[in-house]
């Protein structure tokens, strides 16, 4: 089953890196992902006044 609540607007990959920026298509809310071997995180883009971007 396929999801379409998060599109990827950006990616980069590297040997053992991979970036992206996602966008939720319910709120609007951009998130950056990261991968780095077997290490991962995300989190919430913000802009200027704190908000979500």
């Amino acid at each position: 089953m396929e999801n379409d609540r998060f599109q990827v607007e950006l990616e980069e990959k590297s040997m053992s890196t991979l970036t992206q920026v996602l966008v939720d298509n319910e709120t609007g809310v951009r998130y950056l992902f990261r991968q780095v071997g077997a290490a991962s995180g995300m989190t919430l883009l913000v802009g200027e006044d704190g908000l979500p971007a």
